[in-house]
């Protein structure tokens, strides 16, 4: 209904949905109610493009790493998670040693690099 209310709207300015995750599987497994969360980004993808909406879809209520990739997999234009979230996502030991290898690469070579 979001996203087709904004149909008649004059302004140049993007429109966009809100889907909170979390909140949604929690009705799923707690009442029994409404669909997975995949399923409805899914079908909210589908809507706006048979219906020829260029409303973008913000997905909330992500609690976990896995959730980020499965809201992004099945269509989110932006998915907002909490900041140690961001931190399981982007530090891991992987990370932090090919870093360490580029670093230690840099400080080889250091001394012979010259600016001009």
């Amino acid at each position: 209904m979001a996203a087709e209310a904004s149909r008649g709207s004059t302004n140049n300015e993007t429109n966009f949905i809100s889907l909170f995750w979390g909140r949604t599987i929690e009705s799923v497994e707690k009442y029994n109610e409404s669909v997975r969360p995949d399923l409805l980004l899914k079908s909210v993808k589908q809507y706006l493009s048979d219906h020829v909406l260029s409303t973008k879809i913000i997905v909330g209520s992500i609690r976990t790493t896995d959730q980020v990739r499965e809201a992004f997999y099945y269509g989110a234009d932006i998915v907002t998670i909490a900041p140690g979230l961001m931190a399981e996502l982007l530090v891991n030991e992987r990370a932090k040693e090919t870093t360490g290898e580029f670093d230690q690469a840099f400080r080889n070579v250091e001394k012979e690099i010259i600016l001009v």
